[in-house]
Formats: C-alpha cells, sequence, structure tokens
C-alpha cells in the first residue's frame, strides 16, 4: 500500500482535506482519506488514511493502513499496516497488525500488534455506531407501521 514514495497531494484518494483547512469535528468516510490540514477530533475510515507533512490531527484514527508524514496526538488503530515515515510524530498507543517506522519517525505511546486484519477494517465502535443507526431506522420504521395500524383499527368510527 504505501511504498517509498509519497502520494502527490492526495492523488488516487477518496477524499482530500488542504493544509488550509482546519475541522473541529468527526470524519467517518468509507473511502481512503488524505490530510494536509488540521483535525481535532476523530477519523474512522474503511480505507486508507494518509496524513501528510503540514497534517496535524489531534484525535483518535481507526483505518486499515494509515501512514503519518505529519504529527497525530491520539490512538491509532489499523487492520493492516501502520507506517510512521521519518517526518512522522505520533504521540499515543497503537494497536495494530504490522508497524513500520522510518529513521527520524518519533513514536511515544504503548505497542499493541495483534492479529486486526482478520477484523473487518472497521472497528467494533463503528460497527456499533451503523447498528445503532439501523435499530433507529428500524425502530422509526416499526412505529410508523404500529401507527397507521392503530388509525385503521381505531374504534373512533362505529363498525356496522
Amino acid at each position: 500500500m504505501f511504498g517509498k514514495s509519497t502520494p502527490e497531494q492526495g492523488k488516487g484518494y477518496g477524499s482530500t482535506i488542504g493544509s488550509k483547512v482546519n475541522i473541529d469535528g468527526n470524519i467517518y468516510t468509507e473511502s481512503s482519506l488524505y490530510i494536509e490540514g488540521k483535525l481535532n477530533g476523530e477519523i474512522r475510515s474503511d480505507g486508507d488514511v494518509y496524513i501528510g507533512t503540514d497534517g496535524l490531527i489531534n484525535g483518535n484514527i481507526f483505518a486499515k493502513n494509515i501512514c503519518v508524514a505529519g504529527t497525530v496526538e491520539g490512538a491509532v488503530e489499523a487492520g493492516g499496516t501502520l507506517k510512521l515515515l521519518g517526518t512522522g510524530k505520533l504521540y499515543g498507543d497503537i494497536n495494530v497488525f504490522r508497524f513500520i517506522a522510518d529513521e527520524g519517525a518519533v513514536f511515544e505511546g504503548k505497542c499493541s500488534m495483534s492479529d486486526l486484519a482478520a477484523m473487518k477494517p472497521n472497528p467494533p465502535e463503528m460497527r456499533k455506531i451503523k447498528q445503532d443507526n439501523n435499530m433507529f431506522r428500524k425502530k422509526d420504521y416499526i412505529e410508523d407501521i404500529m401507527t397507521t395500524l392503530q388509525i385503521e383499527e381505531s374504534p373512533d368510527e362505529p363498525q356496522p
């Protein structure tokens, strides 16, 4: 996934956040993400996440593969590879399948390596969010059906 060269300004990524963009909030995406800007929040991606040299993330990252050339302050979980480039700085605990750190990279935190690759790319918390959203949709649907049935069975009208 991550070769010796770095991606050319987000080429081939589903979404790109430029260096002049500051975001306060969480990002949830099914596609790959390239970030050169600043994010104060969490990233959850079913694809890959690349933090460019100007990228600054203050929050947790959950993704399939993650490459850090900028700075991340938060926990990181990758079902595949976490690559910390020579310009990258990561301050936080990591849970990954594979970890690669180039010379000059900075990492402060605990490292756990496990078989996350067997998991779906989205972490359990993301699956729970999706399940909760589906439950709300199902609940609304059931409530709509019950309301319709109550209206149809309402004894307001005299029955012949």
